[in-house]
């Protein structure tokens, strides 16, 4: 039996996790999307991420000091702010507003195809970073290229817990500038590996039941 793996580790509703959205921080802001390990909310000009993802936190804290302009402008960082009924540690942070790509555009066609270069490249590199470092090459010198090769750095730090989750949706850009963005680039495996526990729990599965 195969279920597709990427289900919610927690919810709104969870009376701990109600509480955190009480914070200074988020209190009266809006809950505008979610994934399957955190909370968007729309701030001024950013974006709250409240988050069970330890590797997009680290993540975010190299890039307060990255300087590259195809990654997110991280606007703050405030640890761990709670835990959800289970016990999981959220964290806060801050991050630039970007919108999706336009249609149409020579961008967004560039963007789709990287992204299909590192989705093929899946099953014949064995790593998240030679599959960045692959889809890297293939582009000229530049903000994006650099993006590649940063991440690609970030994952071969953290080969075990760095899970590359990139296709075309991750990239984004910056509205005052139209520049190129990525955007979510990994999972970390361990909260990916709490979620579906969790879901196979709920349902009365298995924990030797098949994920994709």
């Amino acid at each position: 039996m195969i279920i597709w793996g990427n289900k919610k580790l927690f919810s709104q509703n969870e009376k701990a996790v109600r509480q955190i959205m009480g914070h200074p921080l988020l209190a009266g802001t809006k809950l505008i999307g979610r994934g399957a390990y955190s909370l968007i909310f729309r701030g001024a000009d950013t974006v709250f991420k409240l988050t069970a993802d330890r590797v997009a936190y680290e993540l975010a804290e190299c890039q307060l000091q990255w300087q590259c302009a195809s990654l997110p402008v991280v606007k703050g960082l405030h640890g761990q702010v709670g835990a959800t009924d289970g016990g999981i540690p959220l964290f806060l942070m801050e991050i630039e507003h970007l919108e999706k790509l336009t249609v149409g555009t020579e961008e967004r066609s560039l963007c789709l195809s990287i992204g299909r270069r590192i989705q093929q490249n899946s099953g014949r590199c064995e790593t998240a970073t030679r599959q960045l470092r692959e889809a890297a090459s293939f582009l000229p010198n530049g903000d994006v290229r650099e993006a590649l090769e940063l991440l690609a750095d970030f994952a071969e730090a953290r080969p075990d817990r760095a899970l590359l989750d990139m296709h075309g949706s991750n990239f984004m850009q910056r509205p005052s500038t139209g520049e190129i963005v990525l955007s979510d680039p990994f999972l970390d495996a361990e909260v990916r590996w709490m979620a579906q526990k969790k879901f196979l729990l709920e349902r009365g599965l298995p924990e030797t039941t098949g994920f994709w």
